[in-house]
């Protein structure tokens, strides 16, 4: 799943992880809501894990969460955009106009002689 940001990124995130047991196999068949679930005999839920951390751009990093005898395990990362990076990915990203002069004027939102975005 992909969840884009406008703007710097505050490097703080926040995320809900649920494990349910679908009991008669038909559940998760037609796209339910939480009160098709919740109300009902079909599921039963296994684990639920509450996680709020903070997290800069860069590689993939595993989290694993464990409750009694259930452990969770995500992975997750933050990608700047194309235009930005920097710890909270709201650096521009500067083009070097001698290596590729031909390149620059491609790119959209190109500022003075030095070619920055």
């Amino acid at each position: 799943m992909a969840f884009p940001f406008d703007g710097a990124w505050p490097g703080v995130f926040s995320i809900i992880i649920e494990a349910w047991h679908d009991t008669t196999g038909e559940l998760f068949k037609n796209n339910p809501t939480m009160q098709d679930i919740q109300s009902g005999d079909s599921a039963r839920i296994i684990s639920r894990a509450v996680v709020r951390r903070r997290l800069e751009p860069g590689p993939w990093l595993r989290d694993r969460v464990a409750q009694g005898h259930v452990q969770l395990e995500y992975d997750v990362r933050v990608v700047c955009d194309q235009q930005s990076n920097g710890a909270n990915c709201n650096t521009r990203r500067r083009v070097n106009c001698t290596d590729t002069p031909a390149r620059p004027s491609k790119l959209p939102g190109i500022i003075g002689h030095d070619a920055r975005l």
